[in-house]
């Protein structure tokens, strides 16, 4: 079970490949990247935020349990909890001190 998930994080080759951009949207000066990963139960909640602090670009990758039925949905959820991520850390979430 572990070796599964661990293979669908990955990518269905094994390889080290990031999983597509479904759709990327800017929130509060913030980009959200939806990449949902192929599960074998659906699609896993798969994104990346990025935004600048200090003067630099960062970027933080998450990946949920949440897995849906179909890919835009699951790519629906990841902006959602990217927003709420965002709503809750601000730049802290990308290394910043407040």
């Amino acid at each position: 079970m572990v070796i599964r998930f661990l293979h669908s994080l990955l990518g269905a080759n094994g390889a080290d490949t990031p999983p597509e951009t479904v759709s990327e949207t800017v929130y509060q000066g913030f980009t959200i990247a939806a990449a949902p990963i192929q599960d074998p139960g659906g699609w896993r909640v798969s994104g990346r935020i990025s935004g600048d602090v200090d003067g630099e670009q960062k970027s933080v990758e998450f990946v949920r349990a949440d897995v849906y039925g179909s890919r835009e949905v699951a790519a629906e959820m990841t902006t959602l909890k990217a927003k709420r991520l965002i709503d809750e850390q601000g730049t802290r979430l990308l290394g910043s001190t407040p």
